[in-house]
């Protein structure tokens, strides 16, 4: 393996390990040296790729999020049926970070919502447009009943997404729960 390819592999393992340790901790309460030992690198070659913590944060949150981005990008090229396609897209987008979630405890979303940039809200507005295609598209064939429009419909079940991800214990809760939500409304 040539060096170009270490720096590479030492940039996304800083950057995964970086974002499994935010959100475990929050903002305020993860350090670079918690990064780094996740990471099983030194705080120096942190510093080799990320100015300071806002930076690593950010990179981080872009990183997961167009990852998942393009997972549920991938996932909607299945020949599924359309519930299982909407659960799928969700479970993708959300559903990979179920866990009862203390907002009092963690300040994960919010510095999100400071550090990203606007790629949290690009990058929402991606998933929320492919899925009212999707949706929009089955209603055109006749393959869903619902009364709703197509939009309206994926900013209701996305809303319940975002409830949902922090209420149950598991990712295998969080499908039972969408699946029965997307019985009912489409």
């Amino acid at each position: 393996m040539n060096s170009s390819s270490n720096t590479i592999g030492a940039q996304q393992r800083i950057l995964a390990e970086a974002f499994e340790v935010f959100i475990r901790f929050g903002y305020k309460k993860s350090s670079l040296n918690d990064v780094a030992q996740a990471a099983n690198v030194s705080r120096q070659t942190i510093y080799m790729y990320f100015k300071d913590k806002p930076g690593l944060f950010s990179a981080a949150i872009e990183q997961n999020l167009r990852g998942n981005l393009n997972d549920v990008e991938r996932s909607l090229t299945l020949a599924l049926p359309l519930h299982d396609t909407v659960v799928e897209a969700f479970r993708l987008w959300h559903g990979r970070f179920s866990k009862p979630v203390n907002h009092f405890e963690t300040d994960f979303m919010p510095s999100a919502i400071k550090y990203s940039g606007g790629v949290l809200a690009e990058t929402e507005l991606a998933f929320m447009t492919l899925l009212t295609k999707v949706i929009f598209d089955a209603s055109k064939q006749g393959l869903c009943s619902t009364k709703v429009e197509a939009d309206e419909l994926t900013a209701i079940l996305n809303t319940f997404s975002k409830g949902l991800k922090i209420e149950v214990e598991t990712e295998q809760a969080y499908i039972t729960r969408m699946k029965k939500a997307c019985t009912a409304l489409l």
